[in-house]
């Protein structure tokens, strides 16, 4: 998976021979796409919380043992945007025991963007579920 990670820099009439403009601009940086770290730790948490739901969810006698692939996991690390409240949401959402985890997986992959913003994939996927998230 090739990453690359930029910050979207914020600024107000900004003097580049000013030190103290500098490092305001400095300051005012916004990191869109997460530490490399984290998509690694993104992985790690799908990869695990994936082995638990093949394990202990009532349907698991229909999983298929390969599930899910390495490129439906790369998917959603990616999907992420290095927002580990996406793969959270994510793993509730599969974790449900009225449906099989693999139609919910494959539903997910499917979703389409709705928005231009850090949090878009997200945003998809509670567009596409609000229910889920009631009270």
């Amino acid at each position: 998976m090739a990453i690359s990670g930029f910050s979207l820099s914020i600024a107000q009439k900004m003097i580049f021979n000013d030190p103290l403009n500098l490092w305001l601009l400095a300051s005012d940086t916004t990191e869109l796409l997460g530490d490399l770290r984290t998509y690694k730790d993104i992985c790690i948490y799908l990869h695990d919380k994936f082995e638990i739901i093949k394990q202990t969810h009532p349907l698991k006698a229909y999983i298929t043992p390969k599930w899910p692939s390495d490129d439906e996991i790369e998917q959603l690390v990616e999907k992420s945007s290095g927002h580990f409240m996406y793969a959270s949401t994510v793993i509730k959402y599969i974790e449900n025991s009225h449906d099989e985890p693999q139609w919910h997986l494959d539903n997910i992959i499917k979703l389409q963007m709705t928005s231009c913003n850090p949090y878009m994939e997200l945003d998809a996927f509670i567009s596409q579920y609000p229910n889920l998230f009631k009270s």
